[in-house]
C-alpha cells in the first residue's frame, strides 16, 4: 500500500492548487477510499486551499502554505491545511441564510457549509502564528 501521508506545498495560484488537489485525489484513490470519501476530500481540499489564497493575507501578498493528507487505511482520512495568514476559524462562521433567493444572499459561506456537511468533523487551531484547519472524513461513508 502507498505511504499513509501525502505532504504538499502548493504554490500560490489557482492552477498550482488544482495540481495539489489532483495529486491528493490520486493518492487517496491508490489507497482505496470510497467514491464518497474522494468527493468529500476533493471538496474540502478545493475550499480550504482557495480560501487561503483569497483571504489569509490582508496585505495581499500570497505566502506558501502546507497541506497534509493522511489516511489511516481503516476508518478515516484527515486533511490539514496550515497557513501563516491572520487568525481565522472557518468553522465559527455561520451557515448562509436559507430561504432567500440566491441573488439576495450574501456571498460566501456555501463552500464551508458543504464541507461541514460531507465531513465527519471540522476543527481549527491557532498555534505559533499559524492556522491549522483539519477535516476528518470517513473512508467509506455517505454524506450526513
Amino acid at each position: 500500500m502507498p505511504p499513509r501521508t501525502l505532504l504538499l506545498e502548493p504554490g500560490t495560484t489557482i492552477p498550482e492548487v488544482a495540481v495539489a488537489i489532483e495529486r491528493s485525489v490520486q493518492f487517496l484513490s491508490a489507497r482505496g477510499v470510497s467514491k464518497q470519501c474522494l468527493y468529500a476530500a476533493e471538496l474540502a481540499l478545493e475550499e480550504l486551499q482557495t480560501n487561503v489564497l483569497k483571504y489569509a493575507h490582508a496585505d495581499g501578498v500570497a505566502r506558501p502554505f502546507r497541506v497534509e493528507v493522511e489516511d489511516d487505511g481503516v476508518e478515516c482520512v484527515w486533511i490539514r491545511v496550515f497557513d501563516e495568514g491572520h487568525a481565522f476559524d472557518p468553522w465559527a462562521a455561520a451557515d448562509p441564510v436559507k430561504g432567500k433567493p440566491l441573488l439576495e444572499r450574501m456571498p460566501g459561506g456555501q463552500g464551508l457549509m458543504l464541507v461541514r456537511k460531507f465531513c465527519r468533523s471540522c476543527e481549527y487551531e491557532r498555534r505559533d502564528g499559524r492556522n491549522c484547519v483539519t477535516v476528518e472524513i470517513l473512508r467509506a461513508s455517505e454524506a450526513k
